[in-house]
């Protein structure tokens, strides 16, 4: 046998063996989900934080098919991949989508993933929180391009006492929104210590930007690679014959800052969260007078007895950087604060709003961030005089109270989520749009707003999961109810899950 042929040989087991690791390493999937509302909509907490799968409707039936292979833990370099499609029928018709579809490559720490990919970003707890700030569980994946550093590896010269991580990606949005077809830039970066003691601190970082796209008078939005990098650094357009938001900041800006600890102890795990939102430069100046945020309290308890996680969230968006106009009218100083009854200009963030992509932070119709706020449509199913002033989101001002909790015993969970909140709408709405002071004026009597005064409401579910045929074969029962000053609805759910793992050889 020539040396070629042996090569050759060995090259065929080489690719075989390759060829078997990859597919037995293959994970096969069949969903099965029903949602039954008793009412026109489903409760919050069977469409909310189910990744889009479930529309706000009296009825949903899903099947979906799914085979996946996860990055492997031992190997330096490796590929990942999900491909998972669903059929959905409701009262508004029947669509069949990709839920999933992506590729993904790890090499070490660095990993590169590219179309439809289910994730959330901001430190919370997925299942029981009420939902991200940043990005939720709420909708389903957008197609995106994302090179990330996905958990914390040790910072170079800090001897292991610090530790990063973080993302940078772009996504396409779609086209049924005010401006058709935009992009996403999206980054995180965290830092982490890394100490021998039981607490630990973390900060970081989550900025987004919606660009580009198609205004619906014709024209196309500053979008080549030069407006690209400007979009990055926050800059404004450089052509001259933009107006308005667009020579503010090339784009729709927003994100979160956050910090909080992690403990560990004998019995227990403790994380403690604070997201603090911001909307524009103002906002990110005034970070350390920010009243605005989402704090949460986990505990952990998975050693002895009965493991079982608690999770307090507090959720307060009412100040939004003040409530101040954002601008003095013309010809007035910005230290003349007369106008402004004593508040600084500036405020009214008006967060997940913007004056240009009406749409705010939506993807096809579903909040992007936390679902606790409302957008027109949702709002408007319920209650007359939303007041919308030409903005998407009617209900961004909120003060809540939330509990999770989640128990574990042999084959059976339990979940529970209650959710008590306040709604007090935007402030364009209560004071007839962002510029003026309705609410300070004598004829705001007489005005009709569906928020005036705060509504209170309640959002409750309780589920169950057990796994049978070693943990092959999941059922899942689940009750929901919410009832308040905006609207009353209860509903069920219940779903299935067949899995398969594909064993080595």
């Amino acid at each position: 046998m020539t040396i070629k042929k042996v090569f050759l040989f060995l090259l065929i087991i080489k690719l075989d063996f390759a060829y078997a690791q990859f597919f037995d390493s293959l994970t096969y999937e069949v969903n099965s989900l029903a949602v039954l509302s008793f009412d026109k909509n489903a409760p919050h907490y069977l469409v909310a934080n189910q990744y889009g799968l479930v529309e706000d409707t009296s009825f949903n039936q899903l099947i979906g098919l799914g085979i996946n292979r996860a990055f492997e833990k031992d190997k330096p370099l490796s590929f990942s991949f999900n491909a998972t499609i669903f059929g959905r029928y409701t009262t508004k018709g029947t669509d069949l989508f990709i839920q999933q579809g992506y590729l993904g490559i790890k090499y070490k720490a660095i990993s590169i993933y590219a179309g439809r990919r289910e994730q959330t970003l901001g430190v919370h707890v997925p299942s029981l929180s009420t939902g991200s700030l940043a990005i939720s569980q709420n909708i389903r994946p957008f197609p995106m391009i994302q090179i990330a550093i996905d958990s914390f590896v040790n910072l170079p010269l800090t001897n292991g006492f610090v530790k990063i991580k973080g993302t940078f990606g772009h996504a396409w949005l779609e086209k049924d929104r005010y401006i058709e077809n935009p992009y996403l830039h999206f980054k995180s970066f965290y830092l982490k210590s890394n100490v021998t003691l039981p607490v630990n601190f973390y900060v970081g970082i989550n900025h987004f930007a919606l660009w580009g796209g198609n205004h619906p008078r014709g024209d196309t939005i500053p979008q080549n690679f030069g407006d690209y990098f400007r979009v990055i650094l926050g800059k404004s357009s450089r052509s001259q014959s933009l107006r308005g938001e667009y020579i503010n900041a090339l784009g729709d800006h927003l994100g979160i800052v956050e910090y909080g600890i992690t403990a560990h102890a004998k019995d227990f795990d403790l994380k403690i969260y604070n997201q603090m939102p911001f909307e524009d430069k103002t906002g990110l100046k005034r970070f350390f007078f920010n009243r605005d945020r989402l704090v949460g309290v986990d505990i952990d308890l998975q050693k002895g007895g009965i493991p079982i996680r608690f999770l307090y969230e507090y959720l307060y968006t009412l100040h939004q950087s003040g409530p101040g106009t954002p601008d003095p009218p013309e010809g007035i100083s910005r230290k003349d604060l007369s106008y402004n009854y004593g508040h600084y200009y500036g405020g009214r963030d008006d967060y997940y709003n913007n004056a240009l992509y009406r749409s705010g932070w939506t993807y096809m119709d579903r909040i992007i961030g936390n679902p606790l706020i409302m957008t027109e449509e949702h709002a408007s199913k319920y209650l007359d005089n939303v007041n919308s002033f030409f903005q998407y989101i009617v209900n961004n001002r909120i003060k809540a109270h939330h509990v999770g909790v989640e128990t574990f015993s042999n084959n059976l969970s339990f979940r529970f989520l209650g959710t008590y909140s306040n709604n007090y709408g935007t402030y364009a709405g209560l004071n007839g749009g962002q510029e003026g002071w309705l609410s300070k004026e004598a004829g705001f009597e007489d005005y009709e707003y569906a928020f005036k005064q705060p509504l209170r409401q309640w959002y409750l579910m309780i589920e169950s999961t057990a796994s049978l045929y070693k943990n092959k074969l999941k059922g899942t029962v689940g009750f929901a109810y919410d009832t308040g000053e905006i609207y009353n609805a209860s509903g069920i759910m219940v779903a299935l899950k067949w899995q398969y793992h594909r064993h080595k050889r």
